[in-house]
């Protein structure tokens, strides 16, 4: 019996069907949905009336320029408010380390302690600077107090010409961030001397320091 061969099955063709909509329409896809053009009998809001603000010009009236226009002021800037973080005055760790680091360069001002060892309180990028900040700061200190050298004195208590601190200042702008100033005393002379500490890793470091 001879073999009866049939057709391998075909497949049915691949059409493509539109999505049907799964979420619904946006507001502004609805038939008939659309912002009134009139008021629909509400009543205006009595909003005031805009006013112009006038800027005075300034005149110069030196030679040359007279009846020449100067540039107009700018408006006056709004004040911003200060970031939430900020502190009204430093915390007591602020103070204390400010405290710490102003005595420590006391003693390096008056001849106790070598100005090198002020690494151990300042950031390792800056430690260079405040160094030799400190170091220039002691000469010229040392020189413009009379009967006053670089050597160590005998005596803190009984030293004449020991500087001492007048006044200090601290503030804490933003959390973690201290800025110092102090008035420093010698001999019927003052001194200003700010600086700037940063807590870092838990520790808090001297990144700037200035004498005037």
């Amino acid at each position: 019996m001879p073999g009866v061969r049939t057709r391998p099955p075909t497949r049915p063709a691949v059409r493509l069907r539109a999505v049907p909509p799964l979420d619904p329409p946006f507001d502004d896809e609805l038939p008939g949905l659309h912002w009134p053009t009139g008021l629909d009998g509400q009543l205006a809001l009595p909003l005031p009336a805009p006013t112009r603000v006038r800027v005075a010009v300034a005149r110069t009236t030196g030679p040359g320029r007279a009846g020449q226009q100067g540039p107009a002021r700018p408006p006056h800037s709004p004040v911003l408010p200060l970031p939430p973080e900020s502190l009204v005055t430093a915390s007591d760790e602020a103070r204390q380390a400010a405290r710490r680091f102003l005595s420590f360069c006391l003693e390096i001002f008056n001849g106790y302690r070598p100005a090198a060892q002020v690494r151990s309180l300042s950031a390792v990028a800056e430690a260079v600077a405040i160094t030799e900040q400190l170091v220039t700061a002691t000469r010229r200190l040392s020189t413009q107090r009379p009967g006053r050298t670089v050597s160590r004195p005998r005596d803190p208590a009984t030293s004449e010409n020991q500087l001492r601190v007048r006044r200090l200042r601290v503030c804490e702008p933003r959390t973690g961030v201290a800025e110092a100033a102090a008035v420093l005393a010698a001999e019927g002379r003052c001194w200003a001397m700010a600086f700037r500490l940063e807590r870092q890793r838990g520790n808090w470091l001297a990144t700037v320091t200035r004498v005037l």
